[in-house]
Parts: structure tokens; sequence; C-alpha cells
């Protein structure tokens, strides 16, 4: 029996370093927003906004933490360590459990089903302890999303599911297929192959969509925060057979070990022999089940999200893209808009473009000389270099479009503009500014012809003149608040402490 191990770990050029992840690494080891609720108690709508979009959302996925298969009791929901260092995963074996004769020890699955805000139904994802798959029984599905199906006996354990858990509706789309195909094996587990490392198994709908995967990465950030995993613990798994496709670095540098590259469930089975066990295991949320997807179409009036703060903040890191607002102010760094241009590429036209854009730029350029203004053709860029590219802005605009979910990744108190209808559109990117602590201002379009949207260019100025003001009124708030920490006399002796 082979064994698959990972590499060392490995740390980032130019990027610190954490040993945890999400509130341990944004925050420190507290819950939800325990850190300032001494100053007051929440409001009613900063409550619902917490458990919907803060801290509080993975508090209540932990507290639904229950063994569906194995020892009966609930996950702990006060362990910070996760469900892998919980009580539903001690050495413990079920009464009257079959003790396997395989070094992975006995199978136990927990899984956390929770109703999510705004959400019409539960969502539920499961972590494993010691499953096997058998990849030669895979079959692909030939409609899409382009999954692997697992016929009866695909995965099998050591453990007796919970039949009144254990259903089809209570597993989340495409999963219920993959969980009603478990059996309760007759004997040990047999293994081709055992992978030591955590193993995430992810599912995509959609494999070249960048809103949608940037659903799928929440998913991941919320689960590895419920569950306690390190990405530098993780090896992720694919379960669907679409193209790897161009979020796979992101994905292996901010969601993985990045020495261990990312595979399918059938690749992996066809190197390592194909009945594969899984010491540890997570499946994946599918992308609909993000908080962040829901509110679209009539918005939703919560802001300042610390978790897509947290979100956003540890992907930045991951790739190296933290930027200092103070050494900024220090090297007068000037103020920065970045014009997301949306333009015809590999012979596809698209739509929503900008006809006068360049008219724009250059009455910017005439009327504010010190400010950098670049304009991105976000499509030629690779996803990582167009999150590093967001990070330099202080200012977006753009026409509605999947590249301006990257207002996420601004600098402080960025200012996304997004040139859009009047009225009618899905309210996606102002949502996710307002969540992550931007300003968001919709700037109508005024007429539509065959070259593309115009824009009116003396309301654009307007607008564009005061968000450039308030940018640079960020940079001098910033230094004024260090010049005056620097220049603060020492409190005498007896006020210590």
């Amino acid at each position: 029996m082979a064994s698959i191990a990972g590499g060392a770990r490995v740390a980032h050029r130019g990027t610190p370093r954490s040993s945890s992840l999400g509130i341990l690494l944004v925050f420190g080891p507290v819950r939800g927003t325990e850190s300032w609720r001494r100053f007051g108690e929440l409001t009613p709508h900063a409550r619902q906004c917490n458990a919907g979009f803060g801290f509080d959302l993975v508090t209540a996925w932990r507290s639904r933490g229950q063994v569906w298969c194995g020892k009966r009791g609930d996950a702990d929901p006060k362990s910070l360590g996760g469900v892998f260092t919980s009580a539903a995963f001690s050495p413990e074996v079920e009464e009257g459990a079959k003790q396997s004769d395989t070094p992975l020890g006995p199978t136990r699955f927990a899984c956390f089903k929770t109703r999510q805000h705004r959400h019409t139904g539960d969502d539920n994802f499961c972590a494993a302890e010691g499953v096997a798959i058998d990849t030669s029984m895979l079959a692909r599905q030939k409609k899409e999303p382009h999954i692997f199906l697992f016929p009866p006996g695909t995965m099998q354990g050591t453990c007796s599911p919970r039949k009144d858990l254990w259903t089809a509706q209570a597993f989340t789309m495409w999963h219920a297929g993959w969980f009603q195909s478990y059996k309760q094996a007759q004997g040990s587990l047999q293994c081709d192959t055992v992978v030591e490392e955590t193993v995430v198994f992810v599912s995509r709908d959609n494999w070249k969509h960048l809103y949608w995967q940037t659903a799928a990465f929440f998913n991941l950030f919320v689960m590895y925060n419920v569950a306690g995993v390190q990405p530098d613990s993780v090896r992720i798994v694919m379960l669907d057979y679409w193209p790897l496709g161009p979020f796979e670095a992101v994905m292996q540098k901010a969601f993985s070990n990045p020495d261990w590259p990312i595979t399918t469930l059938e690749e992996l089975g066809k190197q390592a022999g194909p009945r594969v066990c899984f010491r540890r295991a997570l499946f994946s949320l599918p992308e609909y089940s993000a908080a962040i997807v829901k509110g679209r179409p009539n918005g939703d009036d919560c802001s300042n999200s610390e978790l897509v703060r947290a979100y956003a903040s540890h992907v930045a890191t991951r790739l190296g893209a933290v930027r200092s607002a103070l050494d900024d102010s220090k090297n007068n760094r000037p103020v920065k808009v970045v014009f997301n241009s949306r333009r015809n590429y590999d012979g596809r036209t698209l739509l929503r473009q900008l006809a006068n854009e360049q008219q724009l730029v250059d009455g910017l350029k005439a009327r504010h000389g010190s400010v950098l203004v670049e304009q991105v053709d976000f499509a030629k860029l690779s996803f990582e270099q167009q999150i590093l590219k967001a990070s330099e802005a202080d200012v977006m605009v753009g026409m509605h479009g999947s590249g301006l979910a990257h207002c996420m990744f601004m600098q402080e108190d960025g200012i996304l503009i997004e040139i859009t209808e009047a009225r009618g559109n899905l309210k996606t990117f102002r949502n996710l500014c307002k969540w992550a602590g931007k300003t968001y201002i919709a700037f109508p379009f005024t007429t539509q012809g065959q070259g593309g949207v115009r824009a009116d260019e003396q309301a654009f100025s307007r607008v564009m003149d005061t968000s450039i003001l308030i940018a640079g009124s960020y940079y001098n708030r910033v230094i004024t608040a260090a010049n005056s920490v620097a220049h603060r006399e020492k409190p005498p002796r007896w006020a210590a402490g």
C-alpha cells in the first residue's frame, strides 16, 4: 500500500506568513465581534448583518456541526481548532462499529447543515476521516456541470450512517449523489494508496466565470475557518472534469499548499491506484451556497463585513498583494485610478463597452496631472495579475461586469464607480464593495449605440473630482495620524497599565 505525503512547508517571497487563518489570521482568536461588543450592544440590524456576513456566520456553522456517521454526539462548537481536532474526531471507536485494519482508523463524517441569511433552503458541507473512494467506478455526467458521478458503493467507510440524518434531501445539490453512494464496508477498507494530507474536494458549476469562482473561493475560506484547516496542509482534488482553467494558480496559492499541484479525482486514481483512501477530507460547498451571492436583485444594506474583509486580506496576503498605506503616504504615492476596460478578445464581442472611455480618461488627466490613471484590459491578465492590479487602485472605474468583483482588493477607503444602467441591474458589485468596506458609486450611462454606451463627461468629471479628493484625504489622514503617534509624549509612569 502506497502513501502520498506532501513536501516541506514553503514561505512565499515577500509574503507575511501566519500559522492560522481567517479570524485568527486577521483579528486574533476572537469570536464574531466580541472584541468590540464590550463598547455597547449591537443593534438588531447589526446583529443580523453579523449573522449573515460576519464572523457570527462562522460561529453558526460551527455550532451546527454534528456527527452523521461514526461516534454519536455533536462536534464541539467551542473548539477554535475546528472539526478535525474536536470531539467529533476523537480516537474513540463508535460503540458496535467495525475496527478497521487499515492505518486510517474508524470512518467518521461530521456535517454542518445550516440556513444562511436570505437563503431559501439549507446549506450543508461535510468533513470526513478514514474514507475510501474507488476511482475505477467513477462516471462522467455528460450534461453540465461536468461533475464526476458516484455509482452506489463508490465511497466506502467503516461507520454506519444515521438514517435520520443521512438522506438525499439533506445534502446540497449534486453532493446528494456522492453521499448516497456511500456503503459501509464488510471488513477493513482496501487501499491502494493512502493520501496523508487533508484533501479538499472541490466541484465547480462554472469553470471560467470570475464572479462564480470568487463565490467558490469565499466558500473555501469559510469552510477552512469552520473546520480549523490551514491552507498549507491542504491538497485540492477536483470532483469535476472541467479544465482547471484560469483560476487554478490563485486556488493553489491561496487555498492549498503551493507545492502540491491541483489534480482531479480521476487522475489521482490513475496515478496512485484505483482504490484511494483519504485520512481527512472536506467536501466543498457549491458556488450558489456562498453567503456573498445573495441579495443581488435588490441589494443588501449590510456593510463593512469583517468576514468579507478577512477573506480579501487572506487572498491578498497569500498572493503578496498587501500594501502599507503609511508607506504609500510617506513616499508621496499619487492617487491611482484604474479604468477596468471592456474590449473584444479572442473573437468574442463584448457587450457594455464604454464608447467614450478615452475622452473620459483624457479629461481626467488634464484636470488632475498628479493623479496616476491607468487603463487596464483585465481580460488580458491572469487572475492573479488582476487581483494584484486591483490592489493598487484607490479608485476603480468600469462597466458592469465580473471584473468589478476585484473591488474587494482595492486600497483601504477605495472607491468603485460602476457605469451601469440607471435601473434594473443586479446589485452584485454594490454588495461586494460595501461588504468589503469600500465606497460604491453607481454612475448611469446616458446613451447606448452601436459603438457601446456613453457616459456624460461633465457629470463624470464631477464624480471623479470628488472621488480623487476623498482618496487623497485618506493618505493625508494616515500620515497625520502617524506623525501624531510619533510625536506623542510618553504618559507619566503612574498612568501606565
